[in-house]
């Protein structure tokens, strides 16, 4: 709580746009890897209010601004 609001949401926002795009020294990680990395830093890293709320099931906010085909594959791996 001693860290602001605007804060703690950047550092959700930042942290998993590193785990999921591409980067000049290292390829985007899978989807279901970078939602586990971020699911272990709950209470951790990160609020675990604003976690939830980012990794929400329906609002999928995590995912949207990541590529729908992997988007699929994140999908097809939690069917099976």
């Amino acid at each position: 709580e001693a860290i602001p609001l605007e804060a703690r949401i950047v550092t959700i926002a930042d942290y998993w746009d590193a785990l999921v795009t591409d980067r000049p020294y290292r390829r985007a990680m899978p989807l279901a890897q970078a939602v586990g990395i971020m699911r272990d830093e709950r209470g951790r890293a990160f609020d675990p209010g604003l976690l939830d709320r980012f990794m929400d099931d329906r609002e999928r906010l995590y995912l949207r601004y990541v590529d729908p085909a992997k988007v699929a594959e994140l999908e097809a791996g939690s069917a099976s």
